[in-house]
């Protein structure tokens, strides 16, 4: 299984790009980080992926989750996080709140489908500080 990040803006005014690299390297961190618990298993089969869409909201102060939308043909399970966009650029650190809220989105999603997020919230300080220096 697969996670696969991306974004899509709502509007132009309304969005904080994190960069391609960021969301690779979270991505590619996935396989020793998450693995398919047998619920997911069960229910959607080993070779599914997650696709998480990354948008923003503004005027919330909490992450709102959409989702899921399955995809047979393609075997894929797709959910957007909407991040709330007032208070990520409300503080001097936005790529790291950023992550934060999208890590805590991720963590969500990954339990409502039974798997084990112990080791991405254990890791969770040490992916953001990769990430950030690795997308400066």
């Amino acid at each position: 299984m697969k996670v696969i990040l991306s974004e899509v803006f709502p509007a132009p005014s309304v969005g904080y790009p994190l960069s391609i690299h960021v969301r690779r390297y979270l991505s590619d961190q996935n396989p020793s980080l998450v693995e398919p618990s047998a619920e997911f298993v069960s229910k959607y089969g080993i070779d599914f992926d997650l696709i998480v869409r990354i948008s923003y909201m503004p005027k919330t102060t909490e992450n709102k989750i959409k989702g899921p939308s399955v995809s047979k043909n393609d075997k894929d399970i797709e959910y957007v996080i909407f991040l709330p966009f007032s208070e990520i650029i409300r503080g001097p650190r936005n790529a790291q709140t950023a992550l934060e809220y999208l890590l805590r989105g991720v963590c969500s999603i990954l339990a409502s489908l039974g798997i084990d997020v112990s080791r991405v919230t254990e890791q969770e300080a040490s992916l953001i500080r990769a990430a950030c220096v690795g997308s400066a």
